[in-house]
Order: C-alpha cells, then sequence, then structure tokens
C-alpha cells in the first residue's frame, strides 16, 4: 500500500458557473421548458460528477478523492450511486464507521441492491461485527441469489466461525461467476484441510499455482498437506518454492 495514498496536487479551481434562469420573468409555458431543461442539466451535472469519482476508484487503486461524490450529494442529497460510490472510498480508505454510515444511508433509499448489503456487511466484518455481517451476506443473496462477492464473503465468515463444511458450500457457489480468484480457490483449501480432506485440498491450491503463481500461501498451503501425511520431501520442496515468492518477514508470518 502507498503510504502516500491521500497526497495528490489540488486542481485548479473552475471557472464560477453561469447563473441558472430566473423562471419569475417567463411565461408560463417557457417557465415549464426551462424547469425541465434544469433539472435535466442538474442530473447530468450529478451523474458527470459520480462518473468522475468512479474513474478514481478504479484509476487510483481505490484511493479516491471524495471532493466529486460529496458535491455531487450536496446536489442531489438522495442520490444512491453517489452513496454507494462514496462508502466504496471509505471502505477501501478503512473507514468502516463512515463507510457504514454511508452505505446504511443508501440502503435506506433503495433496500432492494445486493451490491450495497455486500459493502455494508465486508464492513461489519473488518469491525468483527460477524451476526450483523451475516445477516447482511443473507440478505444480499435472497435479493440476487448467486452473487459471487456476497457468497465469497459469506464463506469467509464461516471460516473464521469454525463451519467448514457451510463454508464450503459458498465458496463453491462463489467459484461459478469468480473461477479463478486466488483468494477463494486459497480458503477452500484450507477448509479441506481443516476437515483432513487433503487430497481435495491440492486441487484448488494447484489452481492458485497455475494461475497467480506470485503468491506465497498456496505453496505454504501445499507443503501443510504433505506435511500432515509425512511426505517430508515433497513439504520440503513446496516451502522451497514458498520461500522464494516472500518476504523474510512474510517467510517468519508464514
Amino acid at each position: 500500500m502507498d503510504e502516500n495514498h491521500d497526497i495528490y496536487q489540488k486542481p485548479p479551481e473552475p471557472p464560477p458557473a453561469a447563473p441558472l434562469p430566473s423562471y419569475d420573468l417567463l411565461p408560463d409555458a417557457a417557465r415549464r421548458k426551462a424547469k425541465r431543461q434544469t433539472s435535466v442539466l442538474i442530473t447530468v451535472m450529478v451523474v458527470l460528477l459520480v462518473l468522475a469519482a468512479v474513474h478514481f476508484i478504479v484509476q487510483e487503486s481505490h484511493w479516491a478523492k471524495t471532493e466529486d461524490l460529496r458535491e455531487a450529494l450536496a446536489i442531489w442529497p438522495g442520490m444512491d450511486a453517489a452513496q454507494r460510490q462514496l462508502g466504496m472510498v471509505y471502505l477501501y480508505r478503512g473507514q468502516f464507521d463512515q463507510a457504514i454510515a454511508v452505505l446504511e444511508r443508501s440502503l435506506r433509499g433503495n433496500p432492494f441492491n445486493a451490491e450495497t448489503y455486500n459493502n455494508l456487511a465486508t464492513a461489519f466484518l473488518y469491525k468483527r461485527m460477524y451476526d450483523r455481517a451475516e445477516e447482511l451476506l443473507q440478505t444480499a443473496l435472497n435479493i440476487r441469489p448467486g452473487f459471487g462477492p456476497s457468497e465469497m464473503n459469506l464463506g469467509l465468515l464461516y471460516v473464521l466461525w469454525g463451519r467448514y463444511d457451510d463454508a464450503i458450500t459458498h465458496l463453491e457457489a462463489a467459484l461459478v461467476p469468480m473461477p479463478d480468484h486466488p483468494g477463494l480457490l486459497n480458503n477452500l483449501a484450507v477448509c479441506h484441510i481443516r476437515l483432513g480432506r487433503l487430497e481435495e485440498a491440492r486441487v484448488p491450491l494447484r489452481r492458485v499455482v497455475e494461475k497467480a503463481p506470485t503468491r506465497a500461501a498456496p505453496f505454504f498451503n501445499l507443503a501443510i498437506t504433505y506435511l500432515l501425511e509425512e511426505q517430508y520431501a515433497e513439504a520440503m520442496n513446496w516451502i522451497r518454492q514458498g520461500a522464494e515468492r516472500c518476504s523474510p518477514a512474510d517467510c517468519q508470518t508464514f
């Protein structure tokens, strides 16, 4: 993570906006037309502001500026898209209380958005409020069955709770839309290891090694499967490969 992610050059101040038309000086028909045009103009302005913020979220590794989103919400306080994107910004910055406040406000305006429930659940997961996270993830899946991110997060929650069979059910469901997700495959393998299904654990781990060969975790987890079978030479082979892919500090963690 770049420690200077919040440092950016402030853009120049924009020129003052042109004043909106005065409706009182217009005939009725012209007044209605002007109001419609102004409403369309404001909507376009808000959408452009949200799109600008989304661009920063995508292009700047989620360390987006929040000015565009706040400006959009100042113009249109109830705009669901702006609230959801602002919640994402807070979430990726680790500002979980702010993310929860914004995303809950978004749900009051649009209570049927599975992505919002998933992002809100993610914030509660980070705060270790697991019961609330489970409730939100189940709601997301009721709204959008098979939604990959929610299936994966619910699987992760059940891993943390030690409910490995339940975790496998949801992690395998998440594999349908996300078949090559490295973290998902690794967590699925961990469940099988915890249940003593060592050969089944090796299947997703070998896929991670193939799809994401720079990640150290699957190599060490493969080593664990062989250590548990007392195949020490094979285990050392995977340990050496994992050690080549991580720093000394990371290796101590593993």
